[in-house]
């Protein structure tokens, strides 16, 4: 029996919808494609440095922003906003950000020089030396610059550097990013931050985020502590016949602090004073205080009433950063050791590589 045939119309239109289903199913199948490979294909992106903090991340993108800086926040740290920061991505000490240190300091057996702050790969360098001289008028340059001892005959004097925020803030976080120098006798880097008022007045205040030596004592009898990852801070508050009213913290990094960069952090309000350490509080060194909480520091701490804590705290306060090289002090009182001139004392380098304020929205 023969097969009946079909009609010319529909053969047609049968084709017409094989072809339309095969080109739906070809698009579907390129689309599928580029999804998934664009959820799969890393961007080629060259992050040149980054720099995350408690409350901000810093990267310098020469690809997707034309190496201009970029901030983004953090919303780990909810509350925070970055208010002013120094990444030192320029070429020189910024003197709208820094006024340099020159002169000298009490604690201090070294001159602070304009010459000893520079810049560097990203970072400000403070640099700390000893220099042998042949009179007093004699000036500290790289040509009396001397790591051995200096010979008979010769003044031994040590050059070092400083810089002060020309800013200064009411309240609020300070996060630093640092690399201190090399362990050596006498070599004393801080991060620190001091109010308007002058010193040793009723109203002074001063918060040491960081004071880093070469050992330490828990008593000026107990035997020294040699340690390159113990990190000490304090507050002072108020003064009285030049001395203040002080509560000591130490904590110990989980690394070397002079191998790798850490960061440095401090609250501060009328709410009271807290360090912290790579993210880790740093507590009062006798792990107990007045109001028995080690981990702020508050009015009680210091005996003061309310009142007088937030007249300190209240002022306008600025950072400061800077190496000392420690004096000689008599035997028995004597919490670090100082600068030896008769041993090898070579060039060290204090490596600061970000300073952030935050304050509350």
């Amino acid at each position: 029996m023969e097969a009946p045939k079909l009609n010319p119309t529909y053969k047609a239109n049968r084709n017409i919808r094989i072809l339309l289903f095969i080109a739906v199913f070809v698009l579907i199948g390129i689309t599928a494609l580029i999804m998934i490979r664009a959820a799969t294909t890393t961007i080629a992106v060259e992050v040149e440095s980054g720099v995350i903090s408690a409350g901000a991340l810093k990267i310098n993108d020469s690809n997707a922003s034309g190496g201009q800086v970029v901030q983004f926040a953090n919303s780990l740290s909810p509350g925070w906003q970055l208010v002013w920061s120094d990444y030192f991505d320029n070429p020189t000490i910024s003197a709208t950000n820094w006024t340099k240190k020159q002169g000298t300091e009490g604690h201090s057996q070294a001159n602070y020089l304009t010459a000893n702050v520079t810049y560097s790969g990203g970072k400000a360098l403070i640099v700390t030396k000893r220099h042998c001289l042949s009179s007093t008028t004699e000036g500290l340059t790289d040509t009396n610059s001397n790591s051995s001892p200096c010979a008979l005959g010769k003044i031994t004097k040590y050059s070092s550097g400083g810089i002060d925020t020309v800013n200064r803030w009411q309240k609020g976080k300070i996060v630093i990013k640092a690399k201190l120098p090399v362990a050596q006798k006498g070599v004393w880097p801080a991060l620190w931050m001091r109010n308007s008022s002058g010193w040793c007045t009723a109203n002074y205040g001063e918060i040491d985020i960081l004071e880093w030596y070469y050992d330490d004592r828990s008593s000026s009898t107990a035997p020294l502590i040699l340690s390159t990852q113990r990190s000490t801070a304090a507050s002072h508050m108020t003064c009285v016949n030049n001395s203040t009213q002080k509560v000591q913290h130490y904590e110990d990094a989980v690394s070397d602090l002079t191998a790798i960069d850490h960061v440095w952090e401090v609250e501060w309000s009328n709410q009271g004073i807290k360090y912290k350490l790579d993210g880790t509080v740093v507590r009062t060194s006798s792990r107990t205080s007045p109001d028995g909480d080690n981990s702020i520091d508050i009015a009680q701490d210091f005996g003061l009433s309310q009142q007088a804590f937030d007249t300190i705290m209240n002022q306008m306060w600025n950072i400061k950063i800077n190496t000392q090289v420690i004096k000689s002090e008599p035997t028995g009182t004597q919490w670090h050791s100082a600068a030896n001139n008769s041993e090898v004392f070579n060039p060290v380098v204090f490596a600061i590589d970000s300073v952030e304020v935050f304050q509350m929205n």
